[in-house]
């Protein structure tokens, strides 16, 4: 079962990296369109905080499960 540990470890740091406000979204609006002529605006948008924590709380249960876990 420290297979699980792997996977456990990186959504906990994946959690980290979304609570810093590291990854984002990046998403394409389409503003203008006339004939063949399209203007659009590009954002990017942090992705939201309770995902960093949901990670954060899978990863470090499944943790727990690896290191508890008897053959």
């Amino acid at each position: 079962m420290r297979l699980l540990l792997l996977p456990a470890l990186a959504l906990i740091a994946l959690g980290i990296a979304i609570l810093l406000g590291k990854i984002e979204t990046d998403q394409r609006k389409d503003v203008i369109k006339i004939g063949e002529f399209k203007a659009s605006v590009e954002t990017k948008q942090p992705v939201a905080p309770w995902i960093g924590g949901l990670a954060i709380g899978i990863g470090a249960g499944l943790a727990v499960f690896a290191l508890t876990r008897k053959r």
